[in-house]
């Protein structure tokens, strides 16, 4: 049903409808691709009696036009069509045989950090002290080492891991004596991780041993000891005097460096200089040499006939 019959079924006169219809088309601009359309809808008609003549100027417009401006969307995507070829390339066994082993060549890098350089050494003797495993371990700078009384193992860690490895097969081949006495060295469970900072504090020189150069007379042993033992996790091997210098042995290269950081805020050691030297521990490792057996050799001892005295050549 139309507008117009409907506005005549709800009582409108003919009359009015059409003069309402032609007032209508004379006001309503033509319509352009710019401007939105309009319909024009009594405002009786929402009422729910519908008895009262429709008047022009009780009418309001209603947009009919399913948006008043265009659609623009915010991004615009764009396809891009794939730099290759969408058809499938068949590859033949040759080639992928030769992929995989390049593959299978290709190395994982391996961080310094994560490396094994921590070795056990076990059995020892029950008066063993850091001294003496100093004097043992060869082939590379330690990087800490720890030995508890009372245990009979310690734990090192070299700054190579390198080091570690041909440690562990000296000990193998030739054997690892501490005060007479062979030890078991192997793989320690827990590694420990060589952080940036101290693998360039000893690229640049850094070791567990310091050296005071020209030392004071009041620098003693034992005040010496007392101003490191404050530093968390470090043990004084031993403290030596050379000439006008003192060596002083520590148990790990981080708590060198703390050391000497700490000696240098003391007014004490304000007039000397303090220095790394270099670890005894990196001297090479001894030669092996495979061992010889030697076959002794006893006298021959020569077996005569007892019964040659029982011949008689003449009688022959």
């Amino acid at each position: 049903m139309s507008l117009r019959q409907a506005l005549v079924a709800g009582g409108c006169a003919v009359e009015t409808v059409n003069v309402l219809i032609e007032s209508n088309l004379s006001s309503i601009a033509p319509r352009t691709s710019s401007n939105a359309a309009f319909t024009t809808v009594s405002s009786d008609m929402a009422d729910t009696g519908g008895g009262s003549p429709c008047h022009p100027s009780d009418c309001m417009q209603i947009s009919l036009s399913p948006l008043s401006k265009e659609f623009h969307p915010r991004h615009s995507t764009q396809f891009h069509p794939p730099a290759y070829s969408p058809v499938l390339k068949t590859e033949s066994p040759s080639e992928c045989e030769g992929k995989t082993a390049h593959v299978l060549q290709e190395k994982v890098p391996i961080h310094p950090e994560t490396q094994h350089r921590t070795i056990l050494l076990t059995g020892l003797p029950p008066s063993v002290n850091l001294q003496d495993l100093t004097k043992a371990i060869r082939g590379g700078q330690i990087l800490q080492m720890s030995l508890r009384d009372g245990d009979k193992y310690a734990r090192v860690s070299f700054v190579d891991p390198d080091a570690a490895e041909m440690f562990l097969l000296h000990s193998e081949q030739s054997g690892v004596f501490i005060k007479g006495q062979r030890v078991r060295v192997l793989w320690n469970d827990r590694q420990m991780n060589l952080t940036p900072h101290l693998a360039n504090r000893t690229a640049s020189g850094a070791t567990r041993n310091l050296v005071i150069r020209h030392y004071k007379k009041y620098m003693t042993a034992d005040s010496i000891r007392q101003d490191l033992d404050h530093i968390h996790n470090l043990q004084v091997v031993s403290i030596r005097y050379s000439g006008p210098h003192c060596f002083i042995s520590l148990t790990s290269v981080q708590g060198a460096c703390a050391a000497r950081s700490c000696m240098h805020t003391r007014q004490k050691y304000k007039c000397v200089q303090i220095e790394f030297y270099p670890d005894e521990c990196a001297q090479p490792l001894p030669e092996w040499r495979p061992k010889e057996y030697h076959l002794s050799k006893s006298p021959c001892i020569e077996v005569r006939n007892r019964f040659e005295v029982l011949l008689d050549d003449s009688e022959e």
